[in-house]
């Protein structure tokens, strides 16, 4: 999952300003930060994702709420 997410936000935030002043235009070219961040905090929510998945296969549901609680 971290390589197929490194494989997607690498690119992408690289490519950012291009990326959005293809879809958008110029005017709109120093969004491109917003998406070089966005992109970056996806990791934060795959992985909880992937975690909470894992806790429910095991069984460990309550470290679920500690995390979250921690988040």
């Amino acid at each position: 999952m971290l390589f197929l997410w490194l494989g997607v936000a690498l690119p992408i935030s690289l490519l950012a300003r291009f990326i959005v002043q293809t879809l958008y235009g110029e005017q709109y070219a120093a969004s491109a930060r917003v998406l070089s961040i966005c992109i970056w905090a996806q990791f934060v929510s795959n992985f909880g994702i992937a975690i909470n998945t894992y806790f429910a296969i095991e069984g460990q549901l309550r470290y679920n709420l500690y995390l979250t609680v921690a988040a």
